[in-house]
């Protein structure tokens, strides 16, 4: 492959890494009883490091009937991969406290005081 063409297929991909990043809209299903409607235990997660990110979030769960509290932007990397600290830190955390002040996971701290979910 000529240089100009591996060059033009590097700028194609990386003009489309953002658009695939900040769709990484994680869908969470967060109760898969049948008799609740999937978009009422869905949420759509966008990193609001892409300026175009909650745009898209915002588009996609209006299309889907989400709810707009279900729409949640976290400060995340660009970067294709990331640690186990950075996502800990950047994701799993911050989610964990959301689903706990939406009350959206009934948590209690176990014998060992870690937490648990109980209930979603």
């Amino acid at each position: 492959m000529s240089c100009s063409r591996s060059c033009l297929l590097f700028a194609c991909q990386a003009a489309a890494l953002p658009r695939v990043v900040l769709f990484l809209a994680l869908v969470l299903v967060l109760d898969a009883r049948a008799e609740v409607p999937l978009a009422r235990a869905t949420i759509v997660i966008y990193n609001t490091t892409l300026p175009d990110s909650a745009e898209l979030a915002k588009f996609y769960a209006q299309q889907r009937g989400i709810a707009t509290d279900h729409v949640i932007g976290l400060l995340c990397s660009v970067e294709e991969e990331i640690s186990r600290e950075q996502y800990d830190e950047k994701i799993a955390t911050p989610l964990r406290r959301i689903f706990r002040d939406r009350h959206w996971w009934t948590c209690h701290e176990t014998a060992d005081r870690k937490e648990a979910v109980t209930a979603s």
